[in-house]
């Protein structure tokens, strides 16, 4: 399959394509209105360097959750962060699976930033005032496993872990995750340590690894695979243009014969479709499919109209062999 004559044909006059800077949450105008906005709701401030907020994607976890039922599973999650999303995905399996989640489901979160990878580790994060009031509002986030006592009963809050000033001497970015990358000055009380309660969440691993190498292993046993690759393969994209984004997902399908498999995509990613949609084509062009709106619904999904277009499904039946014009 020529790629890049699916590329050429239909876009022969269309100028390169070129992606907008994507950063966090947040992609400030300037550094002025930037500090203006911080200093008046630092509370509210949920902005950290090259990390995520726990749930930030919660309609399409919890969509998965509802897609892998009671099957054994893997999940992998490609740019793992401070192990926000990992941890994300383990309470929600807890929460639909009950006690089979700690034997059926394995978790590997990868990410080649050692410091946050480290980080990942320990079982801590840092979360915002906000983001727990957000946990607790059922109105905005119905069906959040963090809602009402959720929060306590997964998180508890602590201090640092106590290898924290070793890691931060070890990575001294990392001090950087609970201070504003622009100013670098400490966020204060809006920001707090919570240590993940363990108990019941199925097993989790963390390393560090590029999401290009990664993706090239052909994971053992007959599981359901799951990669999440929200706003992981959005910056494939921006830095390595859409052979890169392509490859990636060639080397899931390619590695993954005969199982059933699934790529999850967000907020990021959506972002990237919109200045090119030829990337969507290139999808499909792969035997790469949505999991439907009906699929959403039979299986009990809710907030279906945010997490469809989120989990595609992926043919693996027939080997792919992609070739881009020069």
């Amino acid at each position: 399959m020529d790629i890049g004559n699916v590329f050429s044909q239909r876009h022969a006059s269309s100028a390169p394509v070129r992606f907008g800077g994507i950063y966090a949450n947040f992609n400030p105008d300037n550094v002025d209105a930037y500090l203006k906005g911080f200093h008046k709701n630092p509370k509210e401030h949920t902005l950290k360097p090259f990390a995520t907020r726990i749930f930030r994607e919660l309609p399409t976890t919890l969509a998965v959750s509802k897609l892998i039922g009671q099957s054994p599973a893997d999940i992998h999650i490609l740019g793992c962060s401070d192990g926000s999303e990992a941890y994300a995905y383990a309470i929600t399996l807890k929460e639909s699976m009950g006690k089979k989640a700690q034997g059926n489901v394995k978790i590997t979160g990868i990410d080649y930033t050692p410091y946050l990878v480290e980080l990942a580790k320990t079982g801590y994060l840092v979360c915002t005032d906000q983001e727990k009031i957000w946990a607790n509002d059922t109105q905005r986030a119905p069906h959040n496993p963090l809602a009402q006592n959720g929060w306590n009963q997964y998180l508890e809050a602590s201090e640092a872990p106590d290898n924290f000033d070793a890691l931060v001497k070890q990575y001294p970015n990392l001090s950087q995750i609970t201070r504003d990358p622009v100013s670098n000055i400490a966020i204060g009380n809006g920001m707090n340590w919570y240590k993940i309660r363990p108990h019941g969440l199925p097993d989790i691993h963390f390393e560090v690894a590029d999401m290009r190498d990664y993706v090239k292993r052909a994971p053992a046993g007959s599981k359901r695979q799951v990669y999440v690759a929200a706003n992981a393969l959005g910056y494939i994209a921006q830095q390595y243009g859409p052979k890169g984004f392509v490859r990636v997902l060639q080397d899931i399908q390619n590695n993954n014969r005969g199982k059933e498999t699934y790529v999850v995509v967000g907020q990021v990613e959506h972002q990237v479709f919109k200045q090119a949609p030829q990337l969507v084509e290139f999808m499909k062009a792969l035997g790469y499919e949505p999991v439907s709106q009906e699929q959403l619904k039979s299986l009990g999904a809710t907030q279906i109209d945010k997490a469809y277009g989120n989990i595609w499904k992926v043919n693996t039946t027939i080997p792919v062999k992609l070739t881009f014009d020069s």
